[in-house]
């Protein structure tokens, strides 16, 4: 058995010489340089730098997918990022300004906010084309999505102001908020009862309930809130403060500031990793970003990133998991997926691929060669199958390929149920050579049946002794005629030139009555 270990997310780690590495993945995005580090969390480095257009502002993840979008404001584009790769795919055009980008649950939308002409921008993901434009208020900053998918919330900075879109419509919003001023950062709690605004000019955050949509709570903070992120469990709020360089924590049951943490000057976008346990945040003025531990509330380490990571939104990805691929059988060929096109590396390729993501697989085999099945994490006989990394294991996906000629006989198996004894019922097979390329022809020896009740049609035997070009196919029928009541079985022998089944085995039974 040959064997391909893939897993998706890091195979460029190969190439750049990384080891590989199970952590969530901090996509930071540098303002100045115009590009993306990446920061592996557990190792605390840079593990790839991605260009990307100029004056990158704000990004969004989308795990199960592997994507990640920076809207870059000064070449009005959205940058469409592979995070299992680590590379520029796709540039997006026809913006105007774009500050801020999210994406919804499911993948198939993107929302960026134009800060030029005050609105928002519905893109189709499946062909990255603008469906739809919808009026906010002025200078829209920031961006989420509700937990559903049935909501977008905008900031307006200019206007003190939150839009509500509703995306079954996707006409003007559908409630306009007024909150603290210039707000910034905005975040949804995982629940999707509530929703954080960071508010620049008034430092505090604003709560809203996404049922009454309704300011419930304003809470102080520091000195220019910007950035904000809510923990995954929904307990805890991190709001980073630009002004007063740190963070404030808040416990979201008492609706109340508990801990303020100093970090480097500067400190814009901050996020939280899936597991709760660190948060990240982006240090402007001194181009790092501070890692957090949230047990300790302290920051553990700071790692020196690009030029002027001034920027928000969610940018870490989930952790890494693994998928291997075999490829069995006498035959060769190649295994594919819809993201990383070849993904054939020899006898073996490591790399490692964020978890959640669904991976859409299809197997090719060469030119003297047939795909036959899947099995472990794929099954059945369709080229193309998906598989969804999650709970923390490996998967295996087997690929097997035949080389030519190949067999198939159809029916795989036949019970006859109750027949009277003494009297007879036939049953027909179908062989069929499923080489479909090339000349290889399938060439069937005598097919015989050793028993008393089960026998084969001699008159009705088109396939014994022939030759089958590819794709052809013959039938043959045998007949049962039980002697006494009870259970009858035999098998039928089909030889042939299969070079990975050189004798076919077809198992029949009967019930005489």
């Amino acid at each position: 058995m040959k064997k391909l270990i893939i897993s998706l997310a890091l195979l460029s780690s190969l190439l750049i010489g990384n080891n590989v590495t199970a952590a969530p993945m901090a996509f930071i995005v540098n303002e100045g340089s115009n590009d993306v580090s990446v920061v592996d969390t557990a190792t605390y480095t840079v593990v790839a730098t991605i260009p990307v257009g100029a004056g990158p502002e704000m990004i969004a993840m989308h795990s199960l997918s592997a994507t990640a979008y920076v809207t870059c404001q000064s070449s009005n584009t959205v940058s469409v990022i592979d995070t299992a790769f680590f590379t520029e795919t796709a540039v997006i055009g026809g913006f105007s300004y774009p500050r801020a980008v999210a994406v919804s649950p499911n993948g198939a939308w993107l929302y960026v906010a134009n800060a030029g002409p005050d609105t928002v921008s519905v893109v189709d993901t499946s062909s990255y084309s603008v469906v739809a434009t919808v009026s906010v208020g002025v200078n829209p900053r920031g961006i989420d999505v509700s937990p559903d998918g049935l909501m977008v919330f905008v900031t307006n900075a200019m206007s003190d102001t939150v839009s509500v879109i509703d995306t079954t419509a996707l006409t003007a919003p559908a409630v306009t908020i007024n909150v603290g001023s210039y707000p910034l950062g905005i975040a949804v709690a995982p629940d999707g009862g509530k929703v954080y605004i960071a508010n620049n000019g008034t430092n505090d955050v604003s709560v809203v309930d996404t049922v009454s949509l309704m300011v419930t709570n304003t809470i102080p903070v520091g000195e220019w809130p910007y950035g904000i992120a809510v923990s995954p469990d929904g307990s805890t709020v991190y709001v980073a403060n630009n002004g007063t360089y740190d963070i404030s924590v808040l416990d979201t049951a008492s609706e109340t500031v508990t801990a303020t943490i100093l970090v480097d000057s500067g400190s814009s976008g901050v996020a939280v990793t899936p597991g709760g346990t660190k948060v990240v945040v982006a240090n402007a003025q001194q181009n790092n970003i501070s890692i957090i531990d949230t047990l300790s509330l302290t920051v553990t380490t700071t790692v020196p990133v690009g030029l002027n990571p001034n920027f928000m939104g969610k940018f870490i990805a989930g952790p890494s998991k693994s998928l291997l691929i075999e490829k069995s059988g006498s035959g060769a060929g190649d295994v594919k997926s819809l993201k990383l096109k070849s993904i054939d590396c020899g006898a073996t390729c490591e790399s490692n691929f964020q978890g959640g993501i669904q991976v859409k697989l299809k197997a090719k085999s060469d030119k003297s060669s047939v795909f036959k099945e899947w099995s472990g994490a794929c099954s059945g006989i369709k080229k193309e199958c998906y598989v969804t990394i999650e709970g923390g294991v490996s998967k295996i996906a087997v690929a097997a390929f035949l080389r030519y000629p190949t067999i198939r006989v159809t029916p795989v198996a036949k019970d006859f149920k109750g027949v009277k004894t003494g009297s007879i019922k036939k049953a027909r097979f179908t062989v069929k050579n499923k080489t479909t390329k090339g000349k290889q022809s399938l060439n069937i020896g005598q097919i015989s049946i050793l028993s008393r009740v089960f026998s084969i049609i001699a008159e009705s035997d088109g396939c014994s002794n022939t030759s089958l070009g590819p794709g052809g196919s013959c039938r043959f029928e045998i007949q049962y005629r039980p002697i006494l009541q009870g259970r009858d079985s035999a098998t039928i022998e089909i030889p042939s030139n299969d070079p990975d089944s050189s004798l076919t085995i077809i198992s029949v039974s009967g019930e005489g009555i």
